[in-house]
C-alpha cells in the first residue's frame, strides 16, 4: 500500500534542509551576512543541532557549493547531450551555467572569488566536480564532431564559460560593460565551423608537422 505523500519519511532529513535553507540565505544575505543561527531558525533547530550535522559554517559552505556544481554538471551533460551539432551542444553547456550564474549570483560570486584563494573551500568541489564535467564534455564534443585533434576542445569552453560567469559576477557593472552586445553563440559558432572545416580538410595541418 503505497505512503501517503506527507509520511514523515517522504520529507527532507534535517541535512537536507539545511543545505537548502543554507544555500537560500548565502544567495540572499551573502556568506558573511548569514549565521549558523539564522540557518538553524529557518528549518526550526537549534544551533547546536546544526553542528551535530556540519562542524562549521565552511563546510556547511563546501557541501552549498559542491551540490550546486553537481547540480550544474547533471543539467549541462543532459542538455549537450540532446544536441547533435558541437555549436548547438557548446551553446546548451553556456547557456546552463548562464541559468545558473542568473539564480544564484551571490554563490557564484563566492565561488570565484574562494577559487582564487588558497586552502579555499570551493578548491575541494571545483576539483572533485568540475574537472571531470570537462573531461566528459570534452570527451563527448570530440566523438561527435569532425574537429581536428589538435582543437582546443576545453580552452574554447572554458573561454566562453568564463566570459559568461564574469559578466554575471559584476552584476549592473557586467549588463553596462557589455550593454546588449552579447554575440557569444555567433563567435562559437563561426569558431567551430572554422575549425571542423579544417578537420575535413585533407590539408590540416598536424602538430609538428609542415603544411604541403
Amino acid at each position: 500500500m503505497p505512503k501517503p505523500k506527507n509520511s514523515k519519511s517522504d520529507a527532507p532529513d534535517t541535512r537536507t534542509r539545511a543545505l537548502d535553507a543554507a544555500e537560500r540565505l548565502f544567495d540572499e544575505k551573502g556568506v558573511d551576512g548569514t549565521s549558523l543561527q539564522q540557518i538553524a531558525d529557518a528549518i526550526g533547530i537549534r544551533a547546536p543541532s546544526l553542528l551535530h550535522h556540519f562542524e562549521s559554517k565552511e563546510q556547511l559552505l563546501e557541501e552549498v557549493i559542491t551540490r550546486l556544481l553537481m547540480r550544474t554538471r547533471d543539467e549541462a551533460v543532459e542538455a549537450m547531450l540532446s544536441h547533435d551539432a558541437a555549436a548547438d551542444r557548446f551553446s546548451a553547456v553556456v547557456e546552463v551555467v548562464r541559468r545558473m550564474a542568473h539564480q544564484h549570483p551571490r554563490l557564484v560570486r563566492v565561488i570565484m572569488s574562494e577559487a582564487m584563494q588558497q586552502n579555499s573551500v570551493a578548491l575541494t568541489p571545483i576539483a572533485l566536480v568540475m574537472v571531470p564535467m570537462l573531461d566528459k564534455i570534452e570527451r563527448s564534443l570530440r566523438g561527435a564532431t569532425s574537429l581536428p585533434a589538435d582543437a582546443p576542445v576545453r580552452g574554447i569552453l572554458l573561454t566562453f564559460l568564463a566570459v559568461t560567469v564574469v559578466r554575471f559576477c559584476l552584476g549592473e557593472l557586467g549588463d553596462r560593460l557589455w550593454a546588449d552586445d552579447d554575440p557569444a553563440e555567433e563567435l562559437l559558432a563561426l569558431l567551430l565551423a572554422g575549425l571542423e572545416q579544417r578537420g575535413r580538410s585533407p590539408r590540416a595541418v598536424t602538430p609538428g608537422s609542415k603544411p604541403t
